[in-house]
């Protein structure tokens, strides 16, 4: 009984282990290799989908998949240079990530603009870096229910000090500058680190507030009057100026079509997914076992400046 057991364990550890090969497998073709559009002849709209929290980095596990900053830059260079696309929709349910990340898709965004219509359709979620990379769009739309906004910056770590205290536990660190344990979890924050992290956030959120303002073409005081973290829909996204039309994925596709100059039904030109999400669907990182190690593994991220929402990563 015992060594029927143990060889149940070992045929179950073996096709777990053989699920996950293949799985990185195919993870890694998809980073590497161009895959075919699922339409190949007819002009028609490019369709880029940014889900989840903006990284600069992919991160690669058995039960999820979150792409970096990169995978969605070389994507909308693919529909750039291939001549069938004539406009491009981009589809953004997204929290918000990381500074330079997000900094870095709201600049090819913008290039891209300058080359074919590149038109934002907001899903559930496009708050703060969201919003960020939408802004560099020619045209963006919601759904009247959309939560966007949350123009602002934050960075955060959790403090053991007192309770190290009241337990005897000591830290020692030896350092090259009075500054270099900014944010340690271990000792107080000191009034002038305080002041120089203020600083600091204080610059990115005008480098924020800018964007918005430069891509929206919205003066950039009228941008700061709501530029202290609020969230809102997309219907009053829409009044204050931050979305052009209310509507969801196929009135957007309608748009860019119009802007194209195309007539008829609508041809997508989309990445094909990879066998992998197509045979588990799950594991892309929208199932319940994938979220919680999501946010297991974000709990232990490292401290980072953030445009996101909500702080909590």
């Amino acid at each position: 009984m015992r060594s029927r057991l143990i060889s149940i364990v070992l045929l179950v550890f073996l096709a777990l282990s053989l699920i996950a090969g293949i799985s990185l497998i195919f993870r890694a073709q998809e980073e590497e290799i161009s895959w075919r559009p699922a339409v190949i002849a007819r002009e028609g709209i490019g369709v880029v989908r940014i889900h989840g929290p903006i990284f600069i980095d992919a991160s690669e596990g058995m039960f999820k998949t979150v792409r970096g900053a990169g995978y969605y830059v070389n994507r909308i260079g693919e529909l750039l240079r291939d001549r069938r696309v004539k406009a491009i929709v981009i589809r953004v349910d997204s929290p918000g990530g990381s500074i330079g990340a997000v900094q870095e898709l709201y600049a090819a965004i913008l290039e891209a603009r300058e080359k074919k219509p590149i038109i934002i359709s907001m899903g559930d979620i496009a708050t703060s870096g969201g919003l960020y990379i939408s802004a560099a769009a020619c045209y963006i739309m919601a759904n009247p229910g959309t939560i966007t906004g949350s123009i602002g910056v934050a960075v955060g770590n959790i403090n053991f000090h007192r309770l190290m205290q009241e337990h005897g536990i000591g830290m020692e660190v030896i350092k090259s500058g009075e500054h270099k344990d900014i944010l340690s979890a271990w000792r107080e924050m000191s009034e002038e680190e305080r002041e120089l992290l203020q600083a600091l956030v204080d610059e990115l959120h005008l480098q924020f507030v800018n964007a918005v303002a430069a891509g929206r073409d919205i003066d950039i005081d009228r941008v700061k009057e709501i530029a202290d973290g609020r969230i809102f829909t997309g219907t009053e996204a829409m009044r204050l100026g931050f979305v052009d039309r209310l509507g969801g994925f196929n009135e957007a596709i309608d748009v860019a079509m119009e802007k194209a100059g195309l007539k008829g039904e609508p041809v997508i030109i989309e990445k094909e997914r990879p066998f992998w999400e197509r045979m588990f669907p799950g594991a892309s990182g929208g199932g319940g076992v994938s979220r919680l190690l999501r946010q297991i593994e974000d709990s232990h991220l490292p401290v980072k400046f953030i445009y996101h929402f909500p702080l909590g990563i």
